[in-house]
């Protein structure tokens, strides 16, 4: 092999590899988002945060806009075993999730559920932040299960950061199986800061 072949051939592999991508942002709006667009701009937001968590990778932000987040997609989120960031880009005051589903209700169904689920082990660098929780509601009664963690359940040895959250009428209910965490129920060693409880109950 040439000189010059082995230049052309270097050149062809670094033309065709792939370039390394960092940690990426997905953007929800659940006002104007759409959960069939790419989620990778402001302008082509995802609508719920279901979609932002599905498609983030560790060390990924899904970057809430400012509105409220209820339904299907917006309650009862696991996050899937990830390392990410979920964050309100304008904070707690304009960003809300929701959990009352008017229309559940609205039908007499139960409607029970809470925001997240965290339960894959992950550390301190899983981060929640700069939301507003609200209308989480668990239930226990005849399940032969405590109803823990009205907003959030953090299962096992999870350990994320919870910061600049408020959470409000949030509440975890049961009967002779107990009930624990109106706004939070841990097992393991969660750090919350800078956060407010409002009206949470157990």
């Amino acid at each position: 092999m040439t000189l010059r072949s082995i230049c052309a051939s270097a050149v062809v592999a670094l033309t065709c590899s792939p370039l390394m991508a960092g940690p990426q942002t997905w953007f929800v709006d659940p006002v104007s988002g759409d959960d069939a667009n790419s989620g990778q701009l402001e302008t082509d937001a995802f609508q719920t945060i279901g979609a932002g968590i599905t498609a983030a990778a560790n060390g990924d932000t899904v970057l809430l806009l400012p509105g409220t987040y209820t339904g299907p997609g917006n309650q009862s989120l696991s996050l899937q075993g990830k390392t990410i960031t979920v964050s309100g880009r304008d904070g707690a005051e304009f960003t809300l999730i929701d959990i009352m589903d008017i229309e559940c209700a609205a039908s007499g169904s139960d409607c029970a559920d809470r925001a997240f689920e965290i339960s894959g082990g992950q550390g301190r660098d899983l981060l929640i932040e700069g939301v507003t929780i609200r209308n989480g509601l668990v239930l226990s009664f005849g399940v032969g299960a405590p109803g823990l963690g009205g907003a959030i359940l953090i299962n096992g040895d999870s350990s994320p950061t919870i910061r600049d959250c408020v959470f409000e009428d949030n509440r975890a209910l049961g009967d002779d199986f107990g009930a624990r965490g109106g706004a939070i129920s841990a097992t393991g060693d969660p750090l919350i800061q800078g956060c407010s409880f409002l009206n949470n109950d157990s």
